[in-house]
C-alpha cells in the first residue's frame, strides 16, 4: 500500500509542475493551448496508474485482480489530486501570491463586464448602476436609498461569483476542484489499465 501512495504522490507532483508551468506561460488563457496541458496531465496520471499497478503485480508474484487494479487506480488518483491541491495552495498563497491577486482582479473585471461593459470593478459597477438608473427612470432624492439598495443587491450577485472563483485558492476548494476530475479520469484509466494487466490468481 505504501508503494501505491508513493506513485500517487509522484503523479500529483508531476501534474502540479505541469500545471504551474502552464500557468507561468499563460497557456491556460488560450483554450487551444490549455488542451495540451490537460492532455499531458491525463498522460501523466495514466502513466502513474500503469506503473503503480505493474509494480504491485510484480511484487505480488505476477498477479493482480481487476478489483485491486480499480481500487489502487482510484487511490492513486485521489492521492495525486490531494498532492496537486496542496502544492497549488502553497504556490499561489505563499510562494507567488501576485498571480492570485492578478487572477482575482481579472475575474472581478470579467464578472462585472457581464453586467456593465463600462465598469471594471464592483465599486465602479455600483456607481454606474445608480447613475444609469437615474438617467433612464424619473427619480427623486427620496428614491436614492432604494436605488442604492438595488445597486448593492445587484453587486452582491457579482461578489458571490467572485467569491466562488476565489475558493480555488482555499484548501477545500482546491481539493474539490482537483479531486473530482482526477478521480473520475483515474477511474476510466484504471479500467483501461486493468483490462491489460489484470490476471486471475492460479489455484
Amino acid at each position: 500500500m505504501k508503494q501505491t501512495y508513493l506513485w500517487g504522490t509522484l503523479a500529483g507532483a508531476f501534474i502540479l509542475i505541469e500545471t504551474l508551468v502552464g500557468n507561468q506561460l499563460d497557456i491556460f488563457k488560450d483554450p487551444s493551448t490549455k488542451l495540451y496541458i490537460l492532455i499531458i496531465n491525463l498522460l501523466t496520471l495514466g502513466t502513474g496508474i500503469y506503473l503503480a499497478l505493474r509494480d504491485y503485480k510484480q511484487r505480488n508474484n505476477g498477479h493482480i485482480s481487476f478489483a485491486r487494479c480499480m481500487f489502487n487506480g482510484i487511490l492513486i488518483s485521489a492521492m495525486a489530486a490531494i498532492v496537486t491541491a496542496i502544492g497549488y495552495i502553497i504556490y499561489f498563497n505563499y510562494i507567488n501570491p501576485e498571480v492570485k491577486v492578478t487572477y482575482m482582479k481579472e475575474a472581478e473585471t470579467f464578472f462585472v463586464k457581464e453586467k456593465d461593459s463600462t465598469a471594471t470593478t464592483i465599486a465602479q459597477y455600483k456607481e454606474n448602476f445608480v447613475v444609469n438608473y437615474n438617467d433612464t427612470v424619473r427619480t427623486t432624492q427620496a428614491d436614492r436609498p432604494r436605488i442604492e439598495q438595488m445597486a448593492s443587491d445587484s453587486a452582491k450577485v457579482v461578489q458571490t461569483k467572485l467569491d466562488k472563483a476565489g475558493q480555488l485558492f482555499t484548501f477545500s476548494g482546491a481539493v474539490i476542484s482537483f479531486t473530482g476530475p482526477l478521480v473520475l479520469i483515474g477511474l476510466l484509466l484504471s479500467v483501461i489499465v486493468a483490462s491489460v494487466i489484470a490476471t486471475r490468481k492460479q489455484q
